[in-house]
C-alpha cells in the first residue's frame, strides 16, 4: 500500500509540474493580432508620411446575383503600432473600381469623394497588376478623402500600393 501511495505522490509531482507552465519558453509575447498571412503589404504615404499597414482581412465576395459575373475585394488593414489608424478599402476585382475607401486616424474618418452622379465610384484609382492570379493580387492606389464629420480636413494618398495573398 505504501508503495502505491509513494507511486501516486511521485506521479501527481511530475503532472504538476509539467503543466505549470503552458507557455512558451521563449520568453517573447505572441502577438495578440496576427496578421492571416504574412506576405500581405498594405502601405501608403498619407499627406507625405509613409505608413505601413498590417492587413488584418482581405476577403473576396462573388457577386449575390446569379445574372451579373463580378467579384469584390474587401481589405481591411491597421497602421502596425498604432491600430486606431486603420484603413479599408473595396473595389471591384476586374476593373479596380472602387465602391468604398476609409482611412482613419485616431477617430478622424476620411472617405473617398464620390464621382458625379448618377455614378457611385470613388474618384480614387486603383492599378491593377497585370500578372494578378486567382492567389494573389497586388495593386496601386492613389487619391484625397474628405473628412466625414462635415469637417474641412482632407488626406492625400499617394504611392499606395496592396499585395494580397488568398
Amino acid at each position: 500500500m505504501k508503495k502505491i501511495i509513494l507511486f501516486l505522490a511521485i506521479l501527481s509531482v511530475g503532472l504538476i509540474a509539467s503543466c505549470s507552465k503552458d507557455e512558451d519558453s521563449n520568453g517573447s509575447t505572441p502577438d495578440p493580432n496576427p496578421n492571416p498571412t504574412p506576405g500581405n503589404v498594405f502601405k501608403a504615404k498619407v499627406n507625405g508620411d509613409q505608413k505601413n499597414f498590417k492587413v488584418i482581412s482581405a476577403t473576396q465576395i462573388p457577386s449575390p446575383d446569379p445574372e451579373e459575373d463580378y467579384t469584390s475585394v474587401e481589405i481591411v488593414a491597421e497602421m502596425i503600432g498604432d491600430p486606431t489608424n486603420t484603413f479599408e478599402l473595396g473595389f471591384d476585382r476586374e476593373s479596380g473600381e472602387v465602391y468604398f475607401v476609409q482611412y482613419v486616424e485616431t477617430g478622424t474618418y476620411y472617405q473617398g469623394i464620390p464621382e458625379a452622379p448618377p455614378s457611385e465610384n470613388m474618384i480614387f484609382p486603383i492599378a491593377l497588376d497585370s500578372g494578378n492570379t486567382a492567389k494573389i493580387m497586388r495593386g496601386t492606389f492613389y487619391g484625397t478623402m474628405q473628412e466625414t464629420d462635415s469637417g474641412p480636413g482632407s488626406v492625400t494618398i499617394t504611392d499606395g500600393t496592396f499585395e494580397i495573398h488568398f
